[in-house]
């Protein structure tokens, strides 16, 4: 009886390693969503020269939501602020939606850019936000971009302006019409 019983416990023992071992294997889509951010921002800072502080995302049973954190250690205006954030945001979706392996657990597919949050900070140098009136912080959630500044005397930031997303993806990529001023609506 004795040597039944350790046999028992010896198959019970190997197929427990073994199912984990494979589970070990596999990448869960966590760690796929977080290999696809660490990669695309490792991009934006060689092209971009912007540093990553920060990933995330909602993903309680499949990825529901990206979120990218971003500083520039130069200070921009709206317009440049615009561009950068269009174009970042429209390359971040394009680098999700053609991820074969990400593609299983997104929500929605092809993924929208109400669901790939992005956020730049705005530093001179090292220093977090001017109170002068400039831009400080900028970002894209839930299809609208919003733009903050530093006042002083003001403990918060204050709200420069806003804009829908699509509005802010027209004006970057259909650009200014020959012959019209480059009239900004912010």
């Amino acid at each position: 009886m004795k040597k039944f019983v350790k046999v028992i416990f010896l198959v019970f023992v190997l197929i427990s390693t073994n199912i984990f071992a494979k589970s070990n294997e596999s990448e869960s889509y966590v760690q796929i969503a977080q290999k696809l951010m660490n990669n695309f921002a490792d991009e934006i800072e060689k092209e971009h020269g912007l540093s990553c502080i920060g990933t995330g995302g909602r993903m309680p049973y499949d990825i529901e939501e990206f979120s990218l954190k971003l500083l520039s250690h130069n200070r921009t205006s709206v317009k440049e602020a615009r561009e950068l954030l269009v174009r970042i945001t429209e390359k971040f979706l394009e680098e999700i939606n053609s991820n074969k392996k990400v593609r299983p657990f997104l929500r929605e597919y092809p993924f929208e850019p109400f669901r790939a949050e992005v956020s730049i900070a705005f530093w001179e140098n090292g220093i977090p936000g001017k109170e002068d009136g400039s831009l400080i912080h900028a970002f894209q959630v839930k299809n609208q971009i919003f733009y903050y500044c530093g006042e002083e005397g003001k403990p918060i930031h204050t709200l420069l302006a806003e804009e829908p997303y699509e509005e802010a993806l027209k004006i970057v990529m259909d650009g200014p019409k020959k012959g019209e001023s480059e009239q900004d609506p912010i």
